[in-house]
């Protein structure tokens, strides 16, 4: 059976960051039981530094990931003066193609991220 994570890097447009990202970022849930523990042996620490951290924008944060922290696409989309052209793509990478300012876009994206949580 092949999982959602190998159906986008077989077919999505994804850059090797994304890619790298989401082989860091994706557990084997066939052979991943509820109470496994880290492989570093310490999971509450690691839970609670990725709650932390989960509606920060950063430089590696995606539209995607915006989304699902709560942002509206429209919202997004009057931040950055355009359409998301793949949900997928890093908002950092999005700026430079587009010549804007990224600390400037984070901010702003940051301060509607706030609004919500």
């Amino acid at each position: 059976m092949k999982t959602g994570v190998n159906i986008l890097k077989a077919n999505a447009d994804l850059t090797q960051e994304q890619i790298d990202y989401l082989d860091t970022h994706t557990i084997d849930i066939e052979n991943h039981s509820e109470g496994e523990s880290d492989p570093k042996g310490d999971n509450s620490s690691e839970a609670d530094s990725h709650n932390e951290n989960t509606n920060m924008v950063r430089g590696k944060t995606t539209f995607r990931e915006l989304l699902d922290m709560g942002v509206p696409e429209d919202v997004i989309e009057v931040i950055i003066g355009g359409e998301i052209p793949n949900h997928l793509m890093l908002v950092r990478d999005y700026c430079a193609e587009n010549e804007l300012e990224f600390s400037t876009i984070k901010a702003e994206l940051q301060a509607e991220v706030d609004k919500i949580h």
